[in-house]
């Protein structure tokens, strides 16, 4: 995974100069820099949530003094963890915003503010999904909007995962 993400940054990078303003290039470039330090902290899966309640606390109350050299492996799979879910953030809000821009800019009218209808636009004009972004998506509503549970897997927590979606956003913005 390592290689393809090395892979991925001429994509980034070539996008950068090139996107307005409006898709806040920021956040494609953190982003990037997000899964590549989920995947150098071997992330896998969300492994954190599985720890007894104690075991969470007791990491989370002293992770702003850690010294990354004397990590734990649980310390180590909740850093992973946080960067993964923060690339899966903006995977879905940086789809959202290009969908709106690339349909302004093709269409030459406002766009609709409804996902589903700029996904199936996108889809119908440049024959391309958004397959993993929607997966992507339905786990960061999910995300937002339910109770924890240590019980319940994710649907969509793996690296693979992750790096197809982030593959199909800079597909998405190499059309803008």
């Amino acid at each position: 995974m390592n290689k393809e993400l090395i892979q991925l940054i001429k994509r980034v990078s070539s996008l950068v100069s090139k996107l307005p303003d409006e898709t806040d290039r920021s956040w494609l470039v953190t982003t990037y820099l997000s899964l590549k330090k989920a995947s150098a902290y071997n992330y896998k899966k969300d492994a954190f949530s599985k720890l007894a309640k104690s075991n969470q606390d007791a990491i989370l109350l002293k992770i702003n003094s850690l010294d990354p050299r004397k990590l734990s492996v649980t310390e180590k799979d909740w850093i992973a963890g946080y960067f993964f879910n923060n690339a899966m953030f903006r995977i879905v809000a940086l789809a959202e915003i290009g969908l709106i821009i690339l349909f302004e800019k093709k269409e030459k009218k406002q766009a609709p503010r409804d996902y589903r209808l700029l996904s199936q636009w996108y889809e119908k004009t440049f024959t391309m999904k958004l397959k993993k972004v929607q997966l992507a998506r339905k786990r960061v509503n999910k995300f937002k909007h339910e109770p924890r549970s240590a019980v319940k897997n994710k649907k969509y927590e793996t690296m693979r995962e992750g790096i197809d979606a982030f593959k199909e956003l800079l597909s998405l913005l190499e059309q803008i």
